[in-house]
């Protein structure tokens, strides 16, 4: 089918080139040609997949779509959101010509945000270095916080063993399990190891910071968890008033 192109806004319109340059397997369809915030297209590879994106108010919304999947009205397998124009292209492109989406976390639909798992921890390593409201939203932690707490645990590495995670890594996924509500399988998913050694790797720095606080206060012990506690709820307070 060939489609004239409508007129669209700035964002839409810059999607939607950057879409069709990349992506030699995508095709648009007019079911958005009324639209100046949507964009629709097809796989040519799976042509009963489907593609739906609104970007009203600058920010991404995707439906993935089935249109041999019935179980919905409009489809969809997945509703999500992405955070900018290179994460809408990858999930766009996956869905167009990979037969599976195994490497994406929280395929949701509910509009929520979907994790690319190939590149989480990178993303977090870039934010941690560059961005400090990143690093608190992600993690919970002021920058400075953060940097403390490494200092620790760069002083806290282990004599010569194997070991598959860092030890930045190893605290990143305690305090990311602590932000978010996550199974130890999930968690271990996002950081490349194993639900159980995802658990050993939480236990372990929970431990160490308990250690901390019970070697560096002589006031009430409190432990690990409740120090995480104790330093992320002024956070999520901020977050709901500022809701």
């Amino acid at each position: 089918m060939v489609v004239i192109a409508t007129q669209k806004d700035s964002l839409t319109t810059k999607l939607r080139q950057t879409l069709t340059e990349n992506i030699s397997e995508i095709q648009e369809t007019d079911r958005a040609e009324l639209s100046l915030c949507n964009l629709s297209f097809q796989s040519k590879v799976y042509p009963e997949r489907h593609i739906w994106i609104e970007t009203d108010c600058n920010e991404i919304a995707i439906d993935l779509e089935n249109w041999q999947d019935e179980n919905e009205w409009d489809n969809a397998i997945a509703r999500v959101r992405v955070d900018s124009l290179e994460d809408a292209i990858e999930l766009v492109k996956d869905w167009i010509i990979q037969p599976e989406l195994n490497h994406y976390y929280n395929l949701n639909k509910r509009y929520e945000k979907v994790w690319n798992i190939r590149h989480f921890r990178s993303q977090i390593a870039k934010a941690i270095e560059n961005n400090d409201l990143e690093v608190q939203r992600i993690l919970g932690l002021t920058n400075d916080q953060f940097s403390n707490l490494l200092v620790q645990a760069e002083q806290q590495k282990k004599e010569n063993r194997q070991i598959i995670l860092t030890p930045t890594e190893q605290l990143i996924l305690t305090l990311f399990y602590s932000h978010y509500t996550l199974s130890f399988k999930t968690l271990g998913l996002l950081f490349g190891v194993s639900g159980s050694t995802a658990r050993k790797w939480y236990k372990y720095w929970i431990d160490f910071l308990e250690k901390q606080i019970q070697s560096s206060s002589q006031e009430i012990k409190k432990t690990g968890e409740e120090w995480i506690r104790e330093v992320l709820e002024p956070i999520y307070q901020k977050e709901l008033k500022t809701a």
